[in-house]
């Protein structure tokens, strides 16, 4: 049996397993703010996001904070700011998880090759240090605890909320 051995060092992994991490932390963050929004059973928005890939979670996200918070602009483009992040920070991390790690003789380069309907076949190299990938770890980590906060402001009122505020609306009048 023979054995193929990467040639990226233990450092180097470190720091990829990091952005792997980071990112699988950011998604549920997300899925979480989505369920949130979908009402008090979890298990529904879980169905919903079960197999929803991260630019449509996105999406969903978007779409339902626009429809939940039309009449305030302030909290949709907080809300947008954070999505326009999170898909630029995921942008990088499908660099680094999709990437052909290639050693070099004092540093390891970066390779992708690509094939777009639109771009036809591309091969891009980039020298990358472990300090790049910290950084790309630590955004992710920093973009996880921004959407947390956001989902703890007392200005979004989870779908179980607004419907107890409707009734007690009704009932008052």
């Amino acid at each position: 049996m023979s054995r193929l051995e990467t040639p990226v060092s233990d450092q180097y992994l470190k720091y990829i397993g990091r952005v792997a991490v980071n990112h699988a932390v950011l998604d549920l963050t997300i899925k979480s703010l989505i369920w949130e929004f979908l009402g008090p059973k979890q298990k529904i928005g879980q169905i919903v996001t079960a197999e929803l890939d991260f630019r449509r979670l996105l999406s969903l996200l978007s779409s339902l904070c626009r429809e939940r918070y039309k009449d305030d602009k302030l909290i949709v483009d907080e809300i947008m700011q954070l999505i326009r992040r999170a898909e630029s920070t995921s942008g990088k991390r499908d660099k680094v998880i999709h990437s052909i790690w290639l050693a070099g003789q004092t540093s390891l380069n970066r390779a992708k090759i690509t094939a777009k309907l639109n771009k036809g076949f591309n091969l891009e190299f980039e020298k990358t240090t472990p300090s790049d990938l910290e950084k790309i770890a630590e955004e992710l980590a920093i973009l996880s605890g921004d959407f947390s906060a956001m989902a703890k402001k007392p200005h979004v009122p989870s779908l179980s909320e607004l419907a107890r505020l409707s009734r007690a609306k009704r009932t008052a009048v």
